[in-house]
């Protein structure tokens, strides 16, 4: 083999371990990126995000929920099923926090394992806003405490109450795992 062959392989050679290096470096850092915690600015971000989500959620209605067209009589009340509740309640919820959402959604009655809407649910709401706290990230879960402001009829300032708010992230989508309505007080304890 000549001196000019052996010069142009071991080129090559070297072409090929700097490109195998740099496949390997960037590699690293994309998994290094990917399996790091969140910086607590993004997670009380997605917080406040899935926070606001729950908020539409507990009514369940448009955008994201669609009813039957037929009323139906379940007891004295004349009701819609809700043809899409579990898809929804399964894409923004874990177990636990669906089986929460099952007792807590706002005039969600069940019949032969149908989720069905009534009518009502109106009415005060002391709900004056929510912040986090406490937040603590890990590469699969985001916990806080959930500190709501609580108002009067006059919008006046009445107190705060906190719960635990916390995301799960499940086949890489941050999903809702433990909550509290915000009108389900025995759910929530005094702010100091």
């Amino acid at each position: 083999m000549s001196f000019s062959n052996r010069l142009n392989r071991s080129k090559t050679a070297k072409m090929i371990d700097y490109t195998l290096t740099v496949i390997l470096l960037i590699g690293m850092s994309i998994y290094s990126f990917a399996t790091a915690p969140m910086s607590e600015k993004r997670a009380e971000k997605l917080l406040n995000e899935k926070f606001e989500l729950y908020m539409e959620l507990i009514y369940p209605s448009e955008p994201h929920f669609k009813w039957s067209e037929e009323m139906v009589l379940i007891k004295e009340d004349y009701c819609y099923e809700i043809l899409n509740y579990e898809t929804i309640c399964n894409k923004y919820f874990t177990p636990n926090a669906k089986q929460y959402f099952d007792e807590h959604a706002i005039c969600v009655i069940f019949k032969d394992d149908k989720a069905y809407i009534t009518e009502g649910g109106e009415g005060y709401s002391g709900f004056g806003g929510i912040e986090f706290e406490n937040i603590y990230i890990t590469t699969d879960s985001i916990v806080a405490d959930a500190v709501q402001t609580r108002v009067d009829l006059d919008g006046d300032f009445k107190g705060k109450i906190k719960t635990t708010f916390g995301l799960v992230k499940v086949d890489n989508e941050w999903k809702i795992d433990a909550f509290a309505d915000v009108e389900d007080l025995d759910e929530w304890v005094e702010y100091e």
